[in-house]
């Protein structure tokens, strides 16, 4: 169901226009505003202090006065938002409709082919898109839930956030990996977990990793993937189907795919990654077509990305990194000297796990942001030289003029971007401009 569709329903519903409101200018809303009917009327809602300039709203309410006032018949909010606000909960009670994209997607069936999970969604996805005939990418990666193409088939990426209110029945679902992740929105590690679960619970396959097994009760998965044999796979779980690694061959059921050294990209997580993109295509895709992606895709920017090279150093973008273990499994897959760009706004996650592989690989420390004033007393108890920094490109301009000769200066924050970044794409993106042009204007 589309937006005016849905808006014209409600409107039959009350007896009159329906009032329509949204709260947060983030990719999903603004393809709703894109879609509404033109000259109809809408209520803008922000915890930001400044309005994105294109948009025209009847009303306006920001920064502390997001909130107020609330006397829309219907409420579009961003998937961070968590619905237990006050005031939300009282706009509900008088009568209020709270909705997303995600959930007006979903109010149609589809062919859908889900994937959730803490690390390796967007790869996996996006892999998984060109293995399966005639898909469409919606969601958090490809386009928004509101430009969906008409397509056979959608993969869809959808984060925790989205699956604590809108858990839609999936085809397939595979769940990439799963470990502590944003325990600064969820409530505990338990919610966090069963927000992801009731995705593959529902599902009429569930696709689950070999290193998530003990995290999923009872669930019988339709296949399950790992870096493995197939014998000891068998031994761990049953399923009907295994993604496994045997003697540096990926392999469907002890079926050879595709060996290791034909894939482009063989860190260990891309490598998961794309079993598990086999795991949720199988039985649509060929063995050609396993074999001609792995032998094509060279990965997805922001992560772990040699994007520049001078001076004997190289720039390595893996703004993607926005948690402990995401940072720690890049420098182990990197396995060389760098220095580390670390910080932003946390995500109420212990650095511990990343504390080993700092000390080993990280020849020296810029820290900046929330998070990196919160990482700091970690930071001094391993003898690695560190300064800290109020903002992002003091930061990188800190770490440029310290790293030595051979070796990486490597944005792997451990946080989001948020506060000076509207994602890690964005700061991402930001920081690959401003080492090309610091560079250029040197002449270089």
């Amino acid at each position: 169901m589309n937006i005016v569709e849905y808006l014209e329903g409600l409107s039959r519903d009350i007896g009159r226009r329906a009032r329509v409101g949204f709260f947060g200018l983030g990719i999903s809303n603004m393809a709703l505003i894109r879609a509404l009917p033109r000259g109809y009327p809408f209520t803008v809602r922000s915890d930001a202090a400044e309005l994105v300039p294109c948009i025209l709203p009847e009303k306006v309410y920001l920064g502390a006065r997001a909130l107020a006032e609330i006397d829309e018949d219907v409420l579009f909010l961003s998937p961070s938002t968590r619905r237990d606000r006050p005031e939300l909960i009282g706009a509900q009670q008088k009568g209020a409709r709270l909705m997303s994209d995600c959930e007006l997607f979903f109010t149609d069936e589809h062919e859908l082919y889900a994937v959730t999970g803490s690390d390796g969604k967007s790869t996996t996805s996006t892999l998984a898109k060109e293995l399966l005939p005639n898909s469409a990418l919606v969601g958090n990666i490809g386009v928004p839930f509101t430009e969906a193409p008409i397509s056979e088939r959608y993969v869809a990426e959808l984060s925790s956030f989205q699956l604590e209110y809108c858990v839609p029945r999936a085809r397939r679902a595979i769940l990439t990996s799963l470990s502590e992740n944003h325990l600064n929105w969820h409530t505990s590690y338990e919610e966090y977990r069963e927000a992801k679960l009731s995705l593959l619970r529902k599902a009429d396959e569930a696709v689950i990793p070999i290193s998530a097994v003990g995290e999923v009760g009872d669930l019988h998965p339709y296949a399950v993937f790992g870096r493995m044999p197939l014998d000891a796979a068998r031994g761990l779980i049953s399923a009907e189907h295994y993604i496994t690694l045997d003697d540096g061959v990926i392999a469907y059921d002890g079926e050879p795919q595709i060996e290791l050294l034909c894939l482009q990209r063989r860190e260990w997580y891309n490598i998961e990654n794309f079993m598990g993109a086999v795991a949720l295509s199988s039985g649509l895709c060929t063995r050609g077509d396993i074999v001609r992606l792995g032998e094509s895709f060279t990965g997805l920017s922001h992560r772990a990305e040699l994007f520049f090279s001078v001076r004997g150093r190289d720039f390595i973008n893996s703004s993607i990194d926005t948690t402990p273990k995401r940072c720690s499994a890049t420098l182990e897959a990197l396995g060389r000297r760098v220095f580390l760009i670390l910080g932003g706004r946390g995500k109420g996650l212990s650095p511990d796990c990343m504390l080993p592989a700092i000390k080993k690989y990280a020849e020296g420390l810029a820290l900046y942001g929330e998070a990196g004033l919160e990482l700091l007393p970690y930071i001094t108890d391993l003898g690695v030289p560190a300064e800290y920094y109020e903002s992002f490109f003091p930061a990188v301009d800190y770490a440029v003029r310290s790293a030595s000769e051979g070796s990486a200066i490597l944005l792997s924050p451990a946080a989001t971007g948020y506060g000076e970044f509207a994602s890690f794409a964005e700061r991402g993106d930001a920081f690959k401009a401003y080492i090309r042009s610091k560079f250029r204007a040197e002449g270089v």
